[in-house]
């Protein structure tokens, strides 16, 4: 199951990764600044695109990260049933 987790984080990483890259071109081209259009980094976001755009994947990631490490810790000597 942690590898589900994980494999299922990575392919969202790399998802948010193209979808990120592709929205900041399309939002160039609608200004007409195609040329000479630098990349906004995630976190030079504010308001509604930095929640769409990075928060909202990045606690997604976190999420199935935090699933992984859990379903991949060993059971305590107090759990384990004799």
């Amino acid at each position: 199951m942690r590898l589900v987790f994980l494999g299922a984080a990575a392919v969202t990483a790399l998802l948010w990764g193209l979808f990120y890259v592709h929205f900041m071109r399309l939002d160039c081209a609608a200004r007409g600044t195609a040329e000479n259009c630098a990349l906004l980094l995630p976190w030079q976001l504010r308001g509604g695109p930095f929640y769409l755009l990075a928060g909202l994947p990045a606690t997604i990631i976190i999420a199935l990260l935090v699933l992984a490490w859990l379903t991949g810790r060993a059971p305590s000597d107090q759990n384990r049933l004799s």
